[in-house]
C-alpha cells in the first residue's frame, strides 16, 4: 500500500517568476530529493519525474527547464539552481535551498478510513 513512502525525503521546486499569480507562463524545474532507499531505485523516479514534467510541459502557460526542448537561450539561470531530476540529500546545499522551495506533499499520504 505505501510501498514507497520512504523513497523520497521532499520535492523541491523552482518556479519562475516566483512572486506573479498571474504570469503569462511560468518556467518550472522539480527536483526529488532521494531517501538512502530511494537511492536504490534513483532511475525509476527520475523516469517517473521526467514523465510527468513533459505532462505538464503541454500546457501552453507552463515550460519545463528539465526537459531537452526547452529554449535555454532564453533563461537566465539563478546561481544554485539544481537541475538533476533526483539527488541525495548530501548533495543538495542550503544555497539550492533557497532557490528551491520544498513542496509539502505530507497531507497526500493520508489515508482516509472510514
Amino acid at each position: 500500500m505505501h510501498q514507497n513512502i520512504n523513497n523520497i525525503h521532499s520535492l523541491r521546486i523552482y518556479v519562475s517568476p516566483e512572486n506573479e499569480e498571474n504570469a503569462n507562463s511560468y518556467r518550472l524545474s522539480l527536483t526529488a530529493l532521494l531517501t538512502f532507499e530511494g537511492e536504490k531505485i534513483q532511475e525509476e523516479i527520475s523516469n517517473n519525474i521526467d514523465l510527468m514534467l513533459s505532462q505538464l510541459d503541454q500546457f501552453d502557460e507552463i515550460e519545463c527547464i528539465q526537459l531537452d526542448n526547452f529554449d535555454t537561450a532564453s533563461f537566465v539561470y539563478p546561481e544554485h539552481l539544481v537541475l538533476p531530476l533526483t539527488m541525495t540529500l548530501s548533495e543538495f546545499t542550503f544555497a539550492n535551498a533557497y532557490i528551491m522551495r520544498e513542496f509539502n506533499f505530507q497531507y497526500l499520504c493520508y489515508e482516509q478510513s472510514f
